[in-house]
């Protein structure tokens, strides 16, 4: 029974090794993904705004458009006032110009408003971009050492997984199911007993089941936690290590 509660404990072992891994084969593409999908918003970013640049600036070349046609009525407007020769028609071109210069006014205050846009659009870009080259710097280290690490996994996993196979096949089948059920409810299922303490919930074995642990000739649970027991005293396991 001994062998066996010790070919049990390299079971535990090597699935905790396996859970590991699985839970890495999980986790680390996550976090690659994570790592990409942060470049690719700050990328999404740099398009957006340069989008939101490209319509301030044709727009403000519209506004200057209309604005250097509007300079060039007034202009024209102005030489023809000395051309004029009745009050009225004079009353009505100044005027024709006084409209045309408020308009004027009100074009350039809109050009300055689309040059301000252009100005924080520009300065967006600038730190994006700065910040798309500092994180693709560092996540780009750590994406390789991740798809390293991963590719490792992958290539012990099935090795791993046949020396758990080859370790279970020297165990009773009883045992096995044992250790399988008391595995799904409390994730450990062998453990140690030292000074007549179960090291799983750490709580005290009667000393007549302890007696019969410390003689490893059965299969015994903790009556607390349920784990199996088992027990090697030290100068065997400095023996054995």
């Amino acid at each position: 029974m001994r062998d066996q509660l010790r070919a049990l404990e390299e079971v535990q072992r090597l699935d905790t090794v396996l859970r590991e891994m699985e839970e890495n084969l999980v986790k680390y593409p996550d976090q690659i993904s994570s790592y990409n999908n942060e470049i690719q918003s700050l990328r999404d970013k740099v398009s957006q705004a340069t989008e939101e640049l490209n319509d301030h600036n044709a727009q403000k070349e519209q506004i200057e458009r209309q604005l250097n046609e509007n300079d060039e009525m007034i202009k024209k407007s102005d030489k023809r006032l000395f051309e004029i020769k009745t009050h009225r028609e004079y009353q009505a071109l100044a005027k024709e110009i006084a409209k045309a210069k408020q308009q004027g006014s009100t074009l350039e205050e809109d050009t300055l408003k689309e040059m301000e846009q252009v100005e924080k659009l520009e300065a967006v870009i600038q730190e994006t971009q700065e910040v798309i080259v500092s994180k693709e710097s560092e996540y780009n280290d750590k994406i390789n050492e991740l798809t390293l690490e991963l590719e490792r996994i992958k290539g012990e996993y099935e090795s791993m997984q046949q020396e758990k196979t080859q370790a279970a096949s020297h165990i009773n089948s009883e045992i096995l199911e044992a250790y399988e059920k008391v595995k799904t409810r409390n994730g450990v299922a062998i453990v140690r007993t030292i000074n007549q303490v179960c090291q799983g919930c750490f709580m005290n074995i009667p000393p007549q089941l302890y007696n019969e642990v410390v003689a490893n000739s059965k299969l015994i649970q903790c009556p607390n936690c349920l784990r199996i027991l088992f027990y090697e005293n030290q100068g065997t396991s400095a023996a054995s290590a």
